[in-house]
């Protein structure tokens, strides 16, 4: 084994401790997007993935970026830390046990010891201040 290689193993045992302290389990439900007639496009829910366990990290205040999803300008909330081999992407979404919807916005670099994303929090029009 080499040096970088073990120091890999070591990363990637952080992370996974990292997850556990305050985990969280769900099912990424992939969406496709299909083109329709008149040019514009429909997203469609794919097969759930298997469950997986990351940790969901709130954002600091002042660091939230933005992200245009559909046409709306939405907060970025969270970071999703994840396995290096998280079977995660753009577009992903789950809904938690209270109903909330986390949409999978965008990937950051994961440096091959962890996968990290950033997700905005959909909050329903009925719910919105």
């Amino acid at each position: 084994m080499t040096a970088n290689s073990v120091t890999i193993q070591a990363l990637r045992q952080q992370t996974a401790a990292f997850i556990a302290d305050d985990p969280t389990t769900a099912q990424l439900i992939p969406v496709t997007r299909v083109t329709q007639p008149n040019g514009g496009f429909n997203e469609q829910a794919g097969t759930p993935r298997a469950s997986q366990t990351f940790k969901l990290s709130l954002l600091a205040y002042d660091q939230r970026p933005t992200v245009t999803v559909a046409g709306v300008e939405r907060v970025i909330d969270y970071h999703v830390i994840g396995p290096h081999d998280m079977a995660i992407a753009p577009g992903d979404y789950w809904i938690d046990g209270e109903g909330t919807r986390y949409d999978v916005v965008g990937l950051t670099e994961g440096w091959g010891y962890e996968t990290k994303a950033f997700v905005s929090r959909h909050i329903p029009r009925n719910e919105r201040p």
